[in-house]
């Protein structure tokens, strides 16, 4: 990573509104501003295995270690196979199953909050071992724990075992190592292939049937410009037949999005479940953007006469990145109602290290329990812009006081804990009563 002083950022801001008190350039990694996987996912499952077609329980708790609070937190995860493969380095696990389990999180600062959900393999998962992967961001872009669009860079994990009661096979899933983007072999774990022109591209896949039986197959994509959790900006589905034991390729034309970054979710439905995923990114390399990694408040709820720190951070996507000249970054703190309660506005170098940002500080004039704050970024010279909007409420639960929170923990955790201890008092009866079986059995072959 590029080194960057902080002179470079040659950034000013115009604070306009009453109360506020100073403006200033940050760095956000040398600050709590920015702290990448600042929030622990501790999540374990209620039971270490599963089978096919029945549900299973994660619960814990979402720690953020910041001394600011999390608002518009996202939890997303995805179900990789873990497979003993020479390719697994480069193109990393099968993605089987990814789901948004909760959005609009919030957690006050260096406190946590409970979490739980739920996934079932489908009826044809293979026996084996699946990773759960889980990811946190603000909102769907803005990544804290691991990089939702990535397959290799994770935020926390845990594993568990599909079992099945016979023998295990195959179903129907893409071949990672065969994905092509515009004519090239696609990496899923190393770096995305660039486009050196601007242009519409073609995605080439193969999906193999490993089963004895016919299978008709739906294939989606959707294509948005970031990742997974991104609105598509281009939809398409194609209808397959694959015969037993067979293999197709099957390509599609992904549109130039008008963007730096271009994101392929394409997702195979057997059976009318889901079987298998590919994420496929790649970058146009003729094109820049700028976005925004962290947007937020240093404090809430606020009392009157408290001093609130807003701030930004950001960076360009390629290594020419923007000139003050070129560049507007604001950003504006309104309340429930609408009513400005501070805002600034002014150009920044916005530089590819992803570490230079933007803070405001205003004096509170009254009590807040609502605060909607909106940074905006857009650059001249390329299509590219960015809004970030972060809601903080207390009707969402960052007003609760420690106390209050703890004791949601313990109610929670007292559940949870309850809930594993009934499963093990259900298999250790199986057991006591095979045994008593095996034991009565013995006694009265002897005695007969």
């Amino acid at each position: 990573m590029k080194s960057l002083s902080l002179f470079l950022i040659a950034i000013s801001f115009t604070v306009a509104s009453a109360g506020s008190i100073s403006s200033d350039v940050i760095d956000c990694f040398d600050t709590e501003y920015y702290r990448y996987n600042s929030v622990q996912i501790g999540v374990d499952p209620f039971a270490t295995k599963v089978f096919p077609g029945e549900s299973i329980g994660f619960a814990g708790f979402l720690e953020n270690k910041r001394t600011h609070p999390v608002a518009n937190g996202l939890l997303f995860v995805k179900i990789f196979r873990v497979q003993d493969k020479l390719s697994t380095q480069s193109q990393g696990y099968d993605v089987v199953d990814q789901f948004v389990v909760k959005r609009n999180i919030s957690i006050p600062a260096a406190s946590s909050t409970p979490v739980k959900f739920g996934w079932r393999p489908s009826k044809n998962t293979p026996s084996g071992i699946y990773r759960v992967a889980m990811y946190f961001s603000q909102n769907e872009t803005m990544d804290i724990s691991g990089l939702n669009f990535t397959d290799d860079i994770t935020g926390n994990v845990t594993d568990i075992e599909v079992v099945t009661s016979g023998s295990s096979q195959d179903t129907v899933a893409f071949e990672k190592t065969a994905v092509t983007v515009d004519g090239k072999q696609y990496f899923f774990a190393r770096p995305p292939i660039q486009i050196n022109s601007e242009k519409d591209v073609i995605v080439t896949t193969k999906i193999n049937n490993p089963t004895k039986q016919k299978k008709s197959v739906t294939i989606t994509y959707d294509a948005s410009t970031w990742g997974p959790l991104v609105k598509p900006k281009a939809s398409y589905t194609k209808k397959i037949v694959l015969q037993p034991q067979s293999s197709q390729t099957i390509s599609q034309t992904i549109p130039y999005l008008q963007a730096f970054v271009t994101f392929v979710t394409i997702r195979a439905v057997t059976d009318n479940e889901d079987t298998s995923l590919l994420n496929v990114r790649y970058l146009y390399n003729k094109s820049d953007e700028a976005r925004f990694f962290s947007v937020g408040l240093d404090t809430f709820p606020v009392q009157t006469g408290d001093k609130v720190t807003m701030y930004s951070c950001y960076h360009a996507l390629t290594d020419k990145g923007f000139k003050k000249e070129e560049s507007t970054v604001s950003l504006k703190a309104v309340d429930r109602e609408g009513n400005e309660i501070a805002s600034t506005e002014n150009g920044a170098v916005i530089q590819s290290v992803p570490r230079n940002g933007s803070k405001a500080v205003f004096l509170a004039t009254k009590n807040y329990d609502y605060i909607k704050l909106i940074a905006a970024l857009s650059t001249t010279g390329a299509s590219s812009s960015d809004e970030q909007v972060v809601i903080y409420d207390c009707a969402e639960s960052q007003c609760v006081q420690n106390k209050n929170t703890f004791s949601q923990q313990q109610t929670f955790l007292k559940r949870h804990v309850t809930n594993q201890l009934l499963k093990v008092y259900f298999l250790i009866g199986i057991g006591l009563l095979f045994t008593i079986f095996f034991l009565l059995r013995k006694f009265l072959k002897n005695n007969l």
